[in-house]
């Protein structure tokens, strides 16, 4: 079953109705339900003020509310009260909204919540009271638990709750107060007076009220109208302010006052008494006096009269002089003897507690900017230096005030943020001269910060020796370079140290010839020297360290260059010539390999040319002569002129002589002639004399013509044909004979 709930507001002229419905249910469930189903309160300058909401039966921590404008608040509950608040600090609603209507939704359990919006210049908030303005409250020494009271109220009967504002940290560590306004002390507190407030807050409306509250935490008590006290009292007070009512007189101690003596330091001036109490100045922690001690704390002696004393607790107050000064020098705790009970005397130990008013100091920081050295990046890698430098700083504060973190924003630095190591980051080229900042932060990184700023300067080969320490190990580097440094009158720093075993050392050693150490291994270290920041040579720095060997146990002293050609390492200065030959070289071989591979590709690529060279479309191929296979030239035979000259008169006189007439019988056309018989008619016959035909040269008439394309096509070429001695007669066939008359050029003709 779902309930209706109707509101209307009227006004004049106009009316407004608001509809609810509740489903069936929303109050059922699990027994959580509301006290009522409907609640209305008001919205005023981000002030939600609304009607008591009680809800029962619900474990849970939150109300969920829900409408249009449900994301600008917030509910909680609070014993069972469930209390609405904007969600931000500024509630910010549409200016035309007058009303905002909520739904609460706590599991089952549903209620609504109305809220007007009252617009107005100023907030009306109830008035918060106490009961008083000032609470004064007094404590013993060791007391613990329910100290006292207070009690606020609200005009408009709203609840409130209570909380504390106190400055003090040793109090605020100890003291609480829970919301009936009861004061509770978890831990004794230190003798003194405290002053602190208690606030009072509305729930809703979020009004407050304040008062003051005065502790005073005693030491001296007062039994049967005596006053005792006690006999050591500690405290526990800040450094760098002053402190009032260390120790305060009770009430009730009228006519009495405090004496006091210096223990420790014997001349302090920082705590001193008047007629409330004992009070101490602004005390420094950092004080040569105090400042070496474990527990850096002051001790005075108290002692209290009283115008009531008889004359015999006055005599015995005389007699407190048993109790001299005493000397604690180097002690780090100052209560090293037992303490005789005198209820009119006391010793109080002033323990100060160290504040982070100290900021990180750099060793060496008066010498500002540090010169480090350090190699040039192509002989890094064969050195391997451990660290670009190692720096330290110190801090007079004590504890978490002092406990340090190193750190650099140079991108070419890593630094270690415990040990103050300083290392190149791999890839990184320094340059010369170049300055880089180091910085320290006390409270590990959360405090104060210091900074110091380093010169590099780069070494080469020439600025790096090799020493060998015999008898030595890494713990004794510190003093063998400060030795040496003293010795040879200028700073003497390591870049890198290694042990070694002697049978390594003796292969080493080329110059001198000493005892091997008893311990069986020496300690070698590269390092430079610095004269006003700049790198001294190898030759001075081996001069001076081999006149001053004796001093820390050196067997050996070399130079760079010397010390890595045993080990074939060869140094950059000395390697130029070879890295220039080599790249010189590798050039030229790159040059002919590539000249080679282009002269190998042309040779190639013609060849291929020329295979695939085709005539097949060429307009003259028709009339062109077969190429002909050339044949292998053989060497000619040197002609003798005496055997030419009579070959030719030979050859003369045969041409003298007369030629008989021969027949010729005309062949009939039709008769074929057989091979026989033109192997008949060609045997020479030994009577006719032999005819040669010598032509020098042979030259075509430059006569032209034209083939059926219209082309012009020159003539052939006519061979040049010499004949020797041997050949008797020459015999030309051919089937026209009319062209040529066979008598006239001297040879036969024959017709095919």
């Amino acid at each position: 079953m779902t309930s209706i709930i109707i509101i209307v507001y009227e006004k004049v002229g106009a009316s407004t109705a608001i509809v609810i419905a509740l489903p069936a249910g929303s109050q059922a469930g699990n027994d959580i339900s509301f006290e009522r189903l409907f609640y209305q309160g008001t919205i005023q300058f981000s002030t939600v003020q609304h009607e008591t909401i009680i809800i029962s039966n619900y474990d849970g921590v939150n109300v969920l509310p829900y409408g249009q404008y449900a994301s600008l608040f917030v509910a909680s509950i609070i014993h069972g009260e469930v209390i609405i608040r904007a969600a931000n600090e500024i509630l910010t609603l549409p200016d035309e909204v007058t009303r905002v209507v909520l739904e609460l939704h706590a599991g089952d359990a549903r209620a609504v919540l109305l809220l007007t919006v009252i617009e107005s210049e100023v907030p009306v908030l109830p008035i918060v009271t106490f009961g008083s303005d000032v609470y004064v409250l007094s404590v013993e020494a060791k007391q613990t638990g329910l100290i006292g009271m207070v009690l606020a109220t609200a005009e408009n009967k709203e609840d409130v709750t209570y909380s504390l504002n106190i400055n003090d940290e040793h109090l605020l560590a100890r003291i609480s107060i829970n919301q009936q306004g009861e004061l509770h002390l978890f831990a004794p507190a230190n003798s003194g007076v405290y002053e602190f407030q208690v606030i009072a807050t509305t729930v809703r409306s979020l009004a407050t009220g304040t008062a003051k509250v005065h502790m005073t935490v005693q030491v001296i008590s007062i039994e049967d109208d005596r006053i005792y006290v006690p006999p050591l009292i500690i405290l526990n007070r800040n450094e760098e302010e002053p402190h009032n009512s260390l120790v305060s007189l009770p009430p009730g101690a009228e006519g009495c006052q405090f004496t006091l003596n210096n223990r420790w330091p014997l001349n302090q001036g920082w705590l001193y008494v008047d007629e409330n109490g004992l009070h101490t100045t602004s005390i420094d922690r950092e004080h040569e006096s105090i400042a070496f001690m474990a527990l850096s704390q002051i001790q005075v002696e108290l002692i209290l009269t009283c115008d009531s004393d008889n004359v015999s607790l006055k005599k015995r107050s005389k007699r407190s002089s048993w109790l001299k000064p005493y000397d604690y020098n180097a002690n780090t705790w100052i209560l090293t003897e037992s303490i005789p009970y005198n209820p009119k005397r006391s010793l109080v130990n002033l323990i100060v507690e160290d504040i982070n008013d100290n900021y990180p100091i750099f060793v060496g920081k008066e010498n500002e900017p540090i010169a480090v050295g350090y190699p040039v990046y192509d002989l890094e890698e064969r050195i391997l230096p451990r660290s670009l430098a190692e720096l330290q700083a110190t801090d007079a504060d004590i504890g978490e005030n002092a406990a340090l973190m190193y750190w650099s924003p140079e991108e070419a630095l890593a630094v270690s943020p415990t040990t103050g190591f300083v290392h190149v980051r791999t890839g990184a080229q320094l340059q010369n001269n170049q300055n880089l900042t180091v910085y320290a932060t006390d409270r590990r990184g959360n405090g104060l910060t210091g900074n110091l700023q380093i010169l590099v300067k780069l070494l080469s080969a020439d600025n790096i020796a090799v020493v060998t320490v015999g008898n030595a190990f890494l713990d004794n580097e510190t003093s063998i370079l400060t030795e040496l440094s003293t010795a040879i009158g200028y700073e003497l720093r390591v870049l890198r140290s290694d042990v070694i075993s002697d049978t390594q050392n003796q292969n080493m050693i080329s110059r001198n010839t000493l005892e091997m150490s008893a311990s069986g291994a020496s300690l070698l270290l590269y390092v430079y020297g610095l004269v006003d920041g700049e790198p001294v040579s190898v030759n001075r720095l081996t001069e001076d360290i081999n006149e001053n060997a004796a001093v820390a146990s050196v067997i050996n002293i070399l130079s760079l260059e010397d010390h890595l050609v045993p080990v074939e390492i060869i140094v950059p200065e000395r390697d130029i010539g070879f890295f220039v030959a080599t790249i010189v070289l590798g050039v030229l071989l790159v040059l002919i390999i590539a000249l080679t591979t282009i002269l190998l590709c042309l040779k190639r690529r013609k060849t291929k040319d020329y295979d695939e060279f085709s005539d097949k479309k060429s307009l003259t191929s028709r009339t062109d002569s077969i190429d002909q296979v050339s044949k292998p030239e053989t060497p000619k035979s040197r002609l003798n002129i005496e055997e030419l000259k009579k070959s030719e008169q030979r050859l003369q006189d045969r041409l003298n002589t007369p030629i008989e007439t021969v027949s010729v019988e005309t062949i009939t056309p039709k008769k074929e002639t057989s091979i026989e018989d033109i192997a008949d008619l060609l045997s020479p016959d030994s009577n006719i004399p032999i005819v040669i035909q010598s032509v020098d040269k042979l030259k075509d008439a430059e006569e032209t013509d034209d083939d059926e394309f219209g082309e012009k096509v020159g003539a052939r070429r006519k061979s040049v044909v010499t004949f020797n001695e041997n050949v008797e007669k020459i015999i030309h066939l051919q089937n026209d004979t009319d062209s040529v008359d066979s008598t006239s050029v001297g040879y036969e003709v024959f017709k095919l």
